[in-house]
């Protein structure tokens, strides 16, 4: 079970029922002082997902691009605050169109302001919200307006930490529609113990719907995982892993591909190699 997520940060996903997938993306950003506590700011960004044959499902995944823009002016009103103001856009596209689904492409526009706030060293405050404009590609269709947010509350110790997040946001539909819109609520935690090990716990709900002229449904996911790791010198690790896995969907049949419904349990282990940086020249 696999949950995908292309374009902007939008939560934990809808699980399917094939995992066998291709993901690319580049991106690029700028940051330019217009005065000492003002700045302006600018990101960009292209990523596809392929699904791939063979999987053993009956179907796979719905091939998706998507093409991100956004830019904005933030000024550091004071020592703790900063207020700033941003535009984006998002552009996606289903090469694969295939599946007998309305919609070959959506654009989506979202005017945002954007609140951070240090309430000490270690908690902190990044909120932004506003209008999103969503477009879909049919004949006739117009415009439609839904709410855009996203917050969260992130705690940063010297050998934990802990994060709260809420996003509401469109997204590509997670390879099983050409778009949806999704509340994300999440929270993580990990903490290092005497040095080597360290242990992780993560949970998360999301809501996702159809958008404005799409056949309708919804989609209800939840996730809880626990993760003990170890590290094994300076470039192993090694980690064990538990997740409990729930979702239940609503809708036509017809606008779905291969969905997962009901729970699942997965243990996983694994080893990673991480190797210290390289630094050429002097610092």
């Amino acid at each position: 079970l696999t949950p995908v997520q292309v374009g902007p940060d939008t939560g934990q996903g809808i699980l399917t029922n094939y995992s066998n997938s291709i993901s690319n993306a580049t991106s690029a950003s700028i940051r330019r002082p217009i005065t000492g506590k003002t700045f302006f700011n600018a990101t960009g960004s292209y990523s596809i997902t392929r699904y791939l044959s063979g999987s053993g499902v009956s179907s796979s995944g719905l091939d998706s691009n998507s093409v991100t823009g956004q830019g904005g002016i933030s000024h550091q009103y004071s020592a703790r605050n900063t207020l700033a103001g941003n535009y984006g856009y998002s552009y996606f596209s289903y090469p694969s169109y295939n599946f007998g689904l309305p919609a070959a492409s959506f654009a989506s526009q979202t005017a945002s302001l954007q609140y951070t706030h240090q309430f000490t060293r270690k908690l902190s405050l990044n909120a932004s919200s506003g209008p999103e404009w969503t477009s879909v590609s049919l004949p006739g269709s117009s415009l439609s307006l839904s709410l855009y947010a996203d917050a969260a509350l992130a705690y940063t110790g010297k050998f934990s930490r802990a994060s709260l997040a809420y996003v509401r946001s469109t997204n590509a539909g997670y390879g099983v529609i050409a778009g949806s819109l999704s509340d994300a609520v999440s929270f993580t935690t990990s903490r290092t113990f005497v040095r080597v090990w360290n242990c992780g716990f993560t949970s998360s709900y999301t809501h996702s719907s159809s958008l404005a002229g799409l056949a309708p449904y919804t989609f209800d996911t939840t996730l809880a995982g626990f993760q003990v790791s170890r590290a094994i010198g300076r470039s192993f690790s090694g980690f064990a892993s538990y997740t409990l896995e729930n979702q239940s969907s609503q809708g036509s049949a017809a606008s779905v591909i291969d969905v997962f419904n009901g729970f699942s349990q997965v243990l996983g282990f694994g080893l990673t190699y991480a190797p210290m940086s390289i630094h050429f020249g002097h610092p």
